[in-house]
C-alpha cells in the first residue's frame, strides 16, 4: 500500500499489453531526453505481458485534475503520459525493434485515486494492445482499452496460491471466426460465479466488467488447454473481458 507524504502521493500503476510480439523487451521509462533509464524490464513470451511502476501524484486538489511528478512523469503538466520503452530503447540492443509506447494519464481522475488508495492491494490499470498494424510491437500514442481502470494488486505469490483447478478454456480458430469454449464442472461453477456476480450488478443498476487471465499472462482464472491437432482450435485467448450492461447503456453504445 502507497503511503502519501505531505506534498505528494505514491500512486501504484499496472500496464498489461496484450500479445505482443514474443522475444522482445519491453521497460517503463524514468527520465528524459538521453539521459533516461527503463526500468522494470520484461521479455515478451506468449500471451499477455504486464508491467508495475509507482507514480507521485501531488496532493493539492486545488488546482483540478491530479497533477503527476517525478521521473516517470513525461510531458507538460497539462498533458502528463508516461513512456515504454521497447526493444533498443529497453537496452536491449541485439532487437530489430526501437521503439516508445505513450500512454496519457490525463483520464486518471481523482475518483479513481481515491479507490486506489482506500482499499487494500488495489492499483490503476491500463490495458493496451501489444502488437501494432505493422505485426510488431506498438508504438506512439495508444489508448488503454476501456481507459484507465481500478483493479486488484496480484503478486507472483498470490498467482502461485490461486492454483486453477478447474478446466476454463477459450480458444479461437486462426481466422477469428468461432470460439470453442473447455469447461468442466468446476469450470462451470466458476464461470457462473462470475456471471452471477454482474448479474447481482445490474440489478442495482450497475454496469460493471469482469477480467479473466490465463496464468501464462497476469492471472488465474482461465486455462491454456487445447485440443491438439485441430485447425479450429489455432489460439488459446489469454484474456477474457466480460462486460455487463443495463438496458440503458447497452442502448447508448448500441449493443441492442
Amino acid at each position: 500500500m502507497p503511503k502519501a507524504s505531505k506534498t505528494e502521493i505514491a500512486l501504484p500503476l499496472r500496464i498489461v499489453l496484450v500479445d505482443p510480439p514474443p522475444g522482445v523487451d519491453f521497460g517503463i521509462q524514468e527520465g528524459k531526453g538521453n539521459d533516461y533509464k527503463t526500468i522494470a524490464v520484461k521479455r515478451s513470451k506468449t500471451g499477455n505481458l504486464a508491467l508495475e511502476c509507482t507514480i507521485n501524484v501531488k496532493v493539492n486538489r486545488a488546482d483540478g485534475p491530479p497533477s503527476f511528478a517525478g521521473p516517470i512523469s513525461q510531458g507538460p503538466p497539462t498533458g502528463r503520459f508516461i513512456y515504454i520503452d521497447i526493444g533498443k530503447s529497453a537496452g536491449q540492443f541485439d532487437s530489430c525493434w526501437q521503439r516508445r509506447i505513450k500512454i496519457s494519464l490525463l483520464t486518471i481522475t481523482w475518483d479513481m485515486i481515491d479507490s486506489v488508495l482506500e482499499k487494500p492491494k488495489r492499483l490503476l490499470q491500463a490495458t493496451i494492445p501489444g502488437t501494432g498494424k505493422d505485426g510488431g510491437p506498438s508504438c506512439a500514442t495508444v489508448k488503454p482499452i476501456g481507459g484507465w481502470q481500478v483493479a486488484k494488486a496480484r503478486t507472483r505469490m498470490d498467482i502461485q496460491m490461486d492454483k486453477v483447478n478447474h478446466l476454463l478454456s477459450f480458444v479461437a480458430n486462426s481466422d477469428a471466426n468461432m470460439l470453442t469454449i473447455h469447461l468442466d464442472k468446476d469450470g462451470i461453477e466458476f464461470l457462473v460465479k462470475r456471471l452471477s456476480k454482474l448479474r447481482e450488478l445490474l440489478d442495482e443498476g450497475q454496469c460493471e466488467d469482469c477480467h479473466l487471465f490465463t496464468a501464462d499472462s497476469i492471472g488465474s482464472e482461465l486455462t491454456s488447454k487445447k485440443i491438439q491437432g485441430q485447425v479450429s482450435e489455432a489460439v488459446v485467448v489469454q484474456h477474457v473481458k466480460l462486460c455487463a450492461w443495463t438496458q440503458e447503456w447497452a442502448r447508448k453504445h448500441e449493443l441492442v
